[in-house]
């Protein structure tokens, strides 16, 4: 009972630091979003995407395609709560809830209990998890929930005499990845090649001797692959790689490789700080992914499981194979400097070997005081570290709004343009899919509402012209306007003027 009590109280701290504010905070709705926010208001209302096709496996949106699991879920959280951003945000932090008790679970098959309960309590407080938990730019935390499951039910088929039930949903949810997260495309095939390869005479044995069994995981894995691999064959599972390939050469993928293990990324800087990096979308500033103080149980529990003995070399394969190839989602891209999103699989290995260090120093303090003492800093230096972090996360309201951020301002330019009469209403610049806000506010009703001017060359027309107060020039150079209204950020920043464009300069 104390130990189900202290897991309720780990996921209720962890609901309050995802939910708390979750429609301002990130500030703004970013493109992403408002395209899943859509679709899945058209797959309730119509059962097709905004395309056009019917409950699609794989959705079209700005020029790839995005997941079946980043869409889905939203739907019924749209049907209860409307068309909001925290109905879109809540996916992510309901599957977010479900890693921290997966990763109990998780640590509890490799480990112990004791090591469950500080991992589910090391995610809840993780500064990277909570982050990708607040938005959905893609279905992050579908990719971990459904690795730990996958790893989980393997673990235990592989100490249960290779219980059935324990093979199947296994396949289920390591096939289940592809269809999450880009990133997955690269990461599982090879962290199942190193499963094979690291437990070749386990699955051998199990061949031997329940040849069935196997036969019958690899069908239901290839089945639900179907998609997938027609997906990929016919090359639309190739546009987003494509667009975002690597344009680096071996040495700089390799130093790009390297810096996702450089403790300045994951406990220091975080994403957002790291030198290069310009967009602070994918952590919060001030603060690394993970808390400082965690460095030296981090380092404790590599130490600790390398030269660990032969009763958890189950462990060490699985965390040191996810630690190896976490970086891929980044190394593989346009990217110079690390992401966290891109290289999210970090979160579970990172608190794994964070809690794993903390049990094993525990374990080896042999005097009473002295685990006391432990238990007291680390309890004080959570206390600490948690609340300079939520501080932190308070004033990213007013740091995370702008173009590099999560481009505040659309809800109130399109609000305005429904309220208007005007012919043509035009969100010119400040956004990343612009198209997907004007859907996503309007439910895909905004009559006469554009991306780009449709009647340039014809003055008499009455327009209403959403201009970034960092484009006004641009605007100057095309349009004669009056400020009919403007917009502001959370720090009361202008962000956005609203022109009645009354003439053109020149053609």
């Amino acid at each position: 009972m104390t130990r189900f009590l202290i897991l309720v109280l780990v996921l209720f701290l962890a609901a309050y630091l995802r939910l708390n504010s979750l429609s301002k905070n990130p500030p703004g709705f970013y493109a992403d979003e408002a395209s899943v926010g859509f679709n899945a208001y058209k797959i309730l209302t119509t059962g097709r995407d905004e395309h056009g096709k019917l409950m699609p496996v794989f959705f079209e949106a700005f020029g790839e395609y995005k997941n079946a699991f980043a869409i889905y879920p939203v739907v019924p959280l749209i049907a209860v709560f409307g068309v909001t951003e925290t109905s879109v945000r809540l996916a992510q932090v309901i599957f977010g809830l479900l890693d921290i008790l997966l990763i109990f679970f998780l640590g509890k098959a490799l480990w112990s209990s004791a090591v469950g309960f500080i991992s589910a309590f090391v995610l809840a407080i993780s500064p990277w998890h909570v982050h990708i938990s607040r938005f959905i730019i893609e279905s992050h935390n579908a990719f971990l929930l459904f690795v730990m499951a996958g790893v989980l039910f393997l673990v235990l088929a592989k100490k249960n005499n290779w219980k059935t039930y324990y093979l199947v949903l296994s396949a289920i949810f390591f096939a289940l990845l592809f269809y999450t997260y880009f990133a997955t495309r690269i990461f599982t095939p090879i962290f199942l090649i190193g499963l094979l390869f690291f437990w070749r005479n386990d699955f051998l044995k199990l061949f031997k001797k329940y040849p069935k069994r196997a036969y019958l995981g690899i069908f239901l894995f290839l089945f639900i692959l179907i998609p997938f691999v027609l997906h990929m064959a016919s090359g639309k599972g190739l546009i987003r790689f494509n667009q975002i390939s690597t344009k680096n050469n071996f040495t700089g993928s390799l130093n790009l490789y390297l810096k996702h293990f450089d403790p300045k990324f994951v406990f220091v800087y975080g994403d957002s700080d790291y030198p290069g990096q310009q967009i602070i979308r994918h952590s919060v500033s001030g603060m690394g992914l993970f808390y400082k103080w965690q460095l030296p149980f981090f380092a404790a529990g590599l130490l600790f499981l390398i030269f660990a003995g032969k009763k958890e070399k189950d462990a060490r394969i699985i965390v040191f194979l996810m630690l190896a190839l976490y970086p891929l989602g980044t190394v593989v891209s346009d990217a110079t400097t690390p992401f966290a999103t891109r290289s999210v699989i970090g979160i579970v290995p990172y608190s794994l070997l964070v809690a794993y260090g903390i049990w094993r120093v525990f374990g080896a303090l042999k005097i009473a005081p002295l685990k006391l003492i432990l238990v007291i800093l680390i309890g004080f230096a959570s206390f600490f570290y948690l609340n300079r972090f939520w501080q932190l996360y308070k004033t990213y309201e007013n740091r995370a709004y702008g173009y590099a951020g999560f481009q505040y301002g659309a809800r109130e330019i399109v609000e305005y343009f429904l309220s208007s009469d005007y012919q043509i209403k035009i969100l010119e610049s400040g956004f990343d899919g612009a198209q997907a806000y004007l859907n996503f506010y309007s439910m895909g009703n905004c009559a006469g509402c554009y991306v780009s001017d449709p009647a340039y060359t014809d003055a008499s027309v009455r327009k209403l012209i959403a201009v970034s107060v960092d484009n006004l020039d641009a605007f100057g150079s095309r349009y004669e306007g009056l400020v009919v209204k403007k917009i502001y950020y959370p720090d009361g920043r202008e962000a956005f003027y609203i022109f009645e464009a009354t003439s053109l300069n020149s053609l």
